[in-house]
């Protein structure tokens, strides 16, 4: 998904958050990519203070997902499995 007015991307695998998104706006851009065969978890952080193209990050750590948590960051969490 894209913002035309933030010019953030987003990712998501959730069809319902994906059809709001679209009805507020956002651009669906299409599938973004095809993740690894590992079964990683992915997790999905977002800065309630960045209401920029940062306000979403994306990561398989969760040393670092714990961080941003203990900064502040609101853990939104898994966003998809590798597959």
């Amino acid at each position: 998904m894209y913002n035309p007015n933030s010019g953030e991307h987003f990712y998501t695998l959730n069809t319902y958050e994906r059809d709001n998104l679209k009805k507020l706006g956002w651009r669906y851009e299409g599938i973004s990519w095809y993740t690894d065969s590992s079964g990683a978890l992915v997790y999905r952080l977002y800065n309630k203070n960045d209401r920029g193209p940062g306000a979403h990050h994306y990561t398989k750590s969760i040393g670092e997902r714990d961080h941003l948590k203990k900064i502040g960051w609101i853990d939104e969490g898994v966003s998809w499995n590798g597959k």
